[in-house]
C-alpha cells in the first residue's frame, strides 16, 4: 500500500493560523472565561448568602438550624 502526501508532515495545517494576533486572543478568551466563571460563582455566593435567612424565617427556624450542623442532644 503506498501513500502520497500532498504536504510534509512538519508543516502546520493550513486551517490554523500561527500569528501572534491568533496566541493574543486566545490569551483573551481565556481570561474571559475564568472571569465569567469567577462572576458565576461570586453571584451564586450572594445569592445563597441572601436567601438563607430570609428560607429560615419561612421555614421557622432557630438560629442553630441555620448553622448547618447539628449536636445530639443528652
Amino acid at each position: 500500500m503506498t501513500t502520497t502526501l500532498n504536504r510534509p508532515i512538519d508543516v502546520e495545517p493550513i486551517d490554523r493560523p500561527s500569528t501572534p494576533a491568533a496566541d493574543g486572543h486566545r490569551g483573551a478568551w481565556a481570561v474571559l472565561i475564568h472571569g465569567l466563571a469567577l462572576f458565576m460563582a461570586s453571584l451564586d455566593n450572594l445569592v445563597v448568602t441572601t436567601a438563607l435567612p430570609v428560607i429560615r424565617v419561612h421555614l421557622h427556624a432557630g438560629s442553630r438550624a441555620s448553622s448547618g450542623r447539628s449536636t445530639p442532644t443528652p
